[in-house]
């Protein structure tokens, strides 16, 4: 927030103009992006009608991408297994445990594992501390950071393809779309269990659920994934499956009930 200071916050002039307790209480409908979302929201505007709407993810862009070129570009050798991790580089996205698993997955398991963490920098002392901790392990060679990569990069969606794993370790998301880029990619995945995750998640069938509080337990279920090809196998195949369920125009079928129909039909289309 420092570039903010002395600037003037006409986020507080609108809130006091329309009071966002107002804004929720006359709002037709309060779309929220996971389940959870909604039934906090529920329990707080008790009057309001609140309805669960997922993200949408653009599979085909996904599952066209190319991850030979991305592994070429960055030096990755065919025998490299390359774990990845797409998110703003805050404390919330919690890279630094996905860190700290990665230094103890150093070994004769998984000697050829590099880490490629991609991300908008939202915090510039929370990217250097994580480069500091790299170097400080002497994980320098191993470990790749890619910063303010635009999200219509051909190398995002190459990122993606040429992972071996992707792993989410935030402790907060609404939602995480990137888990769906990652299985239209078809990637397997490790991810707490939290955001939309905890609704379209299904642990062993389609992802690995971790607790991201524990780098042991991330580093476990990292090297169970890596060091098994079917069930690596099981996952990715079990994630492009829920994916297309969360296609926009999966998505757009269930969002149009709700702006052109009645109230109680749009509540009733929108919770089946």
């Amino acid at each position: 927030l420092a570039p903010l200071a002395g600037s003037f916050n006409w986020g507080k002039a609108l809130e006091l103009i329309f009071p966002i307790k107002n804004v929720y209480r006359d709002a037709a409908a309060i779309l929220c992006l996971s389940e959870e979302e909604r039934r906090l929201n529920a329990e707080k505007y008790p009057r309001s009608k609140v309805l669960s709407s997922p993200n949408g993810v653009d599979s085909e862009r996904f599952a066209a991408a190319d991850g030979a070129a991305f592994r070429a570009k960055y030096g990755f050798a065919a025998e490299t297994q390359m774990l990845l991790c797409v998110g703003s580089f805050h404390e919330q996205k919690n890279q630094l445990a996905l860190l700290e698993a990665f230094r103890l997955l150093q070994g004769e398991k998984l000697p050829n594992l590099r880490l490629v963490l991609i991300g908008v920098c939202y915090d510039e002392s929370y990217l250097q501390m994580l480069q500091e901790r790299t170097h400080a392990y002497g994980l320098e060679q191993s470990v790749v950071f890619i910063r303010d990569l635009p999200y219509d990069s051909p190398d995002l969606a190459n990122a993606f393809a040429a992972a071996d794993l992707f792993v989410l370790p935030s402790i907060y998301e609404p939602f995480g779309i990137v888990v769906l880029e990652a299985w239209s990619a078809h990637t397997p995945v490790v991810s707490g269990k939290l955001g939309g995750m905890a609704d379209y998640g299904r642990d062993g069938e389609n992802l690995c659920f971790a607790d991201v509080q524990s780098p042991e337990d991330i580093a476990q279920k990292v090297a169970a994934v890596l060091t098994n090809p079917a069930l690596a196998a099981r996952l990715a195949d079990g994630g492009k499956e829920t994916a297309r369920e969360y296609s926009w125009a999966a998505i757009v079928r269930r969002m149009l009930p709700l702006y052109g129909k009645g109230d109680a039909e749009a509540a009733q289309s929108a919770e089946g």
